[in-house]
């Protein structure tokens, strides 16, 4: 059993008003806004593996907005891809017009084949992520769906914040629903990794600024 003092109390209490007061006088979408803000600063700071979604008409102004405003390593993950693929179809004396022949048919008698040669690129993919320095933003990532190679996502997100992981990976997906890619869900440990870009947080001006870019 778990006794709590007075002075324990008082001090939860003052905590609570503290963070009440801080949004107390703001419209709701001035507060979600303001929530949003305050999440992407302890992710920043503590490192996290977030989904953060976006109307898909603004995905760019996101990416945009998020560069300018915290330390981020962009990773454009189609490009990534595509260009370890294309180093092992070099690699393995296959043509690269070929790789795109058998991409345009899903599950057809060369399918198998190209997922092999999927599984020789995908090394140079997870390392090239693993280097990073600072939180990556990862964008574009909906090839890991189509050639089943989800589970890149589940290792890298486990391995957040830990002693050979990465500082923090933030995915940025289109829509405001489940986050799914190419029709798979996104791995995700608690409700709270995901996030939805407030419409009014990628236009507005904040009147606070990043200490210190991110706490840091």
């Amino acid at each position: 059993m778990s006794v709590t003092s007075g002075s324990e109390s008082v001090v939860g209490v003052t905590a609570v008003a503290a963070v009440t007061d801080g949004i107390a006088g703001l419209t709701p979408e001035e507060a979600d806004r303001r929530r949003f803000e305050e999440r992407l600063q302890r992710a920043l700071k503590d490192g996290a593996f977030l989904v953060l979604q976006v109307d898909p008409r603004r995905y760019e102004q996101a990416v945009q907005r998020l560069s300018q405003r915290y330390p981020l390593e962009i990773v454009d993950l189609e490009g990534l891809f595509l260009d370890s693929l294309m180093a092992a179809a070099a690699q393995a004396g296959v043509q690269w017009e070929l790789v795109l022949k058998t991409d345009t048919v899903p599950q057809g008698p060369d399918w198998d084949k190209l997922l092999l040669l999927v599984a020789r690129a995908m090394p140079a993919v997870e390392q090239r992520l693993r280097s990073a320095e600072r939180t990556l933003l990862v964008i574009y990532p909906g090839l890991l769906a189509r050639y089943d190679q989800m589970d890149l996502l589940a290792r890298l997100s486990q391995d957040v914040g830990r002693a050979n992981g990465i500082p923090g990976l933030w995915l940025l997906l289109p829509g405001d629903q489940q986050p799914l890619l190419d029709g798979r869900a996104v791995p995700l440990i608690n409700p709270a990794q995901r996030n939805c870009i407030p419409s009014n947080w990628l236009g507005a001006q904040m009147e606070s600024v990043v200490n210190e870019r991110g706490g840091k």
